[in-house]
């Protein structure tokens, strides 16, 4: 009951069926790649009749008549439990590499159909203040492959490694989105830019590359308590 079972008609017979592992598989170079067989051991259950207490009587069990009686189902059967080790059929996978025409600079093995959503808390905040920027990929493909994007930070913004937060589907992670999650402190006023963040990934509808890209932030600072410098437009 542990795996999920269905049944299914196999040369005229019905069976139950189990299925004992699923997983999503990301091929990470090209070629013929080969999936080992899966070794399984199981232990199922075989009816066998029951003895008849008489079967080794040196009398009885050479009677014709006794021993039609004992072959019989009058005493009923028993199971017996038989131990099998079960193989898979190996699987080989035709991988395909992809082109290298076209490839943007900054691609990082991003395969599927996605799209992209950025956006900052504030946009105008007091130096040394807290801002929230988070860069959400959505879609189906490899999600959990996807790195954090190239972001272009004015150099008075001191920046912290995101908190990844993954919202998948399923198990393989085919389906679903993965946010970047930024802190980012102004340590100066003025007013500042960030560039359009892009995320370049290779479409498998349109079998090429495809770059998403966001608005340019404008996030003004104004001069606070502490701050330890002034800016002027960046």
């Amino acid at each position: 009951t542990q795996y999920p079972q269905y049944t299914e008609m196999y040369n005229g017979k019905k069976y139950i069926v189990a299925e004992l592992r699923k997983a999503a598989l990301y091929p990470q170079k090209s070629g013929a790649l080969t999936i080992e067989p899966l070794v399984q051991d199981v232990i199922y259950q075989v009816k066998v009749k029951t003895k008849s207490p008489l079967a080794d009587d040196p009398f009885f069990g050479n009677d014709p008549f006794f021993k039609n009686l004992m072959d019989d189902s009058f005493f009923g059967s028993e199971y017996q439990n038989v131990k099998k080790t079960l193989r898979s059929n190996p699987v080989t996978v035709n991988v395909k590499p992809l082109p290298s025409a076209n490839r943007p600079l900054d691609f990082s093995g991003a395969v599927g159909q996605f799209s992209m959503n950025a956006r900052v808390d504030r946009s105008e905040v007091t130096a040394n203040d807290g801002i929230t920027l988070k860069v959400s990929i959505s879609g189906t493909g490899n999600l959990n492959l996807i790195e954090k994007p190239t972001i272009n930070f004015p150099p008075d913004f001191e920046v912290y490694e995101p908190k990844i937060i993954d919202n998948f589907n399923n198990k393989g992670a085919t389906s679903g989105s993965r946010t970047f999650e930024y802190l980012i402190i102004p340590r100066a006023s003025g007013n500042f830019t960030i560039d359009p963040i892009q995320f370049a990934y290779f479409n498998l509808s349109k079998r090429d590359y495809t770059v998403l890209s966001s608005e340019r932030f404008r996030v003004k600072v104004n001069k606070g308590n502490g701050s330890s410098a002034e800016a002027t437009e960046k």
